[in-house]
């Protein structure tokens, strides 16, 4: 990635209006500067069952697919690196064509703290960091006051998107909750 780039569009061949080809297979393998992960997200919108968007962290041992997907018009949400290698994989059979992938690649500093804002109804919450880096795991404890309980935690990214939560409800029996920082 060159040098004061922090994110860019990846399209498939088709471009930015077009539909890819039939029989379409390519890769992208982006190198990641240290200190930095690569953040995926964007639309797909290919045939379902024949036409796949593959993601894979590159190491020195091989690949790790992260996620394959094919659907009409899906939000791909938000697939993050691992290492500093990423490849990006586009296929399609000879059927049928659409749109295809409409991604947006950012640059995430892993260096930099994010905070934790707390707020509870019906109880109180705290949480083991008022500061978090990206990737790092936070853990939430929820009190609940009088005769209340605990029926969900939600947690949402600076950018007003949900972040997925696991525990931290009455169903789960549990008063913690944890996250991964996005």
């Amino acid at each position: 990635i060159p040098a004061g780039v922090s994110s860019f569009k990846v399209y498939d061949d088709g471009g930015e209006e077009g539909d890819y080809s039939d029989n379409a297979n390519g890769n992208l393998v982006l190198h990641v500067p240290s200190g930095f992960l690569l953040q995926i997200t964007g639309m797909i919108n290919t045939e379902s069952g024949c036409d796949y968007l593959s993601i894979y962290d590159v190491k020195d041992d091989g690949e790790t697919l992260l996620e394959r997907i094919d659907g009409e018009y899906l939000d791909v949400g938000t697939i993050v690196s691992t290492g500093n290698i990423i490849k990006i994989n586009f296929e399609s059979d000879e059927s049928s064509t659409r749109s295809g992938l409409d991604l947006t690649i950012s640059l995430v500093d892993v260096s930099t703290p994010h905070t934790v804002t707390l707020n509870a109804d019906g109880g109180t919450v705290s949480s083991d960091k008022l500061t978090a880096k990206f990737g790092e795991t936070v853990t939430l404890t929820l009190t609940p006051s009088g005769n209340n309980h605990i029926v969900g935690t939600t947690v949402t990214a600076e950018d007003g998107k949900p972040v997925k939560v696991t525990g931290g409800n009455w169903y789960s029996g549990s008063n913690t909750a944890t996250f991964v920082m996005p």
